[in-house]
């Protein structure tokens, strides 16, 4: 497993929400600060996308709030991804 895998994993149990909403447009679902989106939009988001913002995030960055633009570029798109799948379905 890797360290990023784990400190995620140990970012989730231990910080829960604080707050934090998934990132797809219009959703609600508390989900922890180290995730992106909540589990059902996630799985919504093409393979390539969910790599390249594996990838790219870098752990604390939800802390620093200092992601990089490559990074905010990738979540953009992911989003807009999603919002087109809810559109059609």
């Amino acid at each position: 497993m890797s360290a990023k895998s784990d400190y995620v994993r140990q970012q989730a149990a231990r910080d829960k929400t604080r707050g934090h909403r998934c990132h797809a447009d219009g959703c609600n679902t508390d989900v922890p600060p180290a995730m992106f989106m909540c589990k059902r939009h996630w799985s919504m988001v093409p393979l390539r996308l969910r790599n390249m913002i594996w990838g790219l995030y870098e752990p604390g960055q939800e802390i620093t709030k200092d992601a990089s633009g490559l990074y905010i570029e990738a979540a953009r798109e992911a989003i807009a991804a999603v919002a087109a799948k809810e559109r059609i379905a």
